[in-house]
């Protein structure tokens, strides 16, 4: 993947920052249904998701990590949130 938008006046870019977790629905890019989540993290420890459908890609700048652990709890499966944050209380 390679995005490259500024928003609010910042970079970002999926060349260099990291790809923490996603989901994506197992469709194409060219299929009127595709859907891709990432939470990502720039270099400056800056976390924001990257939501890509069929016709557009949109940025959410500064990801706290409240939101990041309900993107999670929503999207990705026990081990894959156990892995990005670690074992949850009981």
């Amino acid at each position: 993947m390679n995005i490259q938008k500024i928003v609010n006046g910042k970079m970002y870019d999926t060349n260099t920052a990291i790809e923490l977790a996603y989901f994506w629905n197992g469709k194409s890019l060219d299929d009127y249904d595709y859907r891709y989540e990432g939470l990502w993290e720039k270099e400056n420890g800056e976390k924001f998701f990257l939501h890509q459908g069929w016709n557009e890609v949109r940025i959410k700048p500064e990801v706290s990590d409240k939101q990041a652990r309900e993107w999670a709890d929503k999207w990705l499966d026990t081990k894959d949130y156990i892995k990005l944050f670690g074992e949850p209380a009981e």
